[in-house]
């Protein structure tokens, strides 16, 4: 069986299968991710500005679930990602109206985003789910 797949297996006394979760491992932590303070514009513009970088770490990127969109279409957005970050045990924890994410990738050039959701991944406890958004596609941030 080759690693990252699902595997089925049948149990030996009800017959039925059982699945094994795919864990997350370090290997799959591999994009680097960079979280910034977010504060007003100086300018006097509406709206904040990301300007110092608080905490650097490694996340897995990946298209965002059905779940995850909902909560984007929540917030008038539709373009978005989830990340799987490592706990850091209260060393740093990412706020929704403080911090954005700079993604180093090149599939992610030049965008800076939006924190829409943090949440803790209780099927595994070493990890939190980050739901990005892209403030640049013209939302209009749940400001009714």
């Amino acid at each position: 069986m080759s690693k990252g797949k699902q595997a089925a297996y049948v149990n030996y006394y009800s017959g039925a299968p059982t699945f094994k979760k795919k864990k997350t491992g370090s290997g799959d932590l591999r994009i680097p991710v960079d979280f910034m303070e977010l504060t007003p514009n100086a300018d006097g513009e509406p709206g904040d500005m990301p300007t110092k970088m608080v905490f650097s770490t490694y996340a897995q990127v990946y298209a965002p679930s059905q779940k995850d969109t909902l909560i984007l279409s929540t917030h008038d957005r539709t373009e978005g990602v989830t990340i799987r970050i490592r706990d850091t045990r209260g060393e740093f924890l990412p706020t929704v109206d403080k911090h954005a994410v700079y993604i180093d990738d090149y599939r992610y050039k030049d965008k800076i985003w939006d924190i829409t959701d943090v949440r803790l991944d209780f099927s595994d406890d070493s990890f939190l789910v980050l739901v990005l958004s892209n403030p640049q596609e013209g939302g209009s941030d749940g400001a009714a």
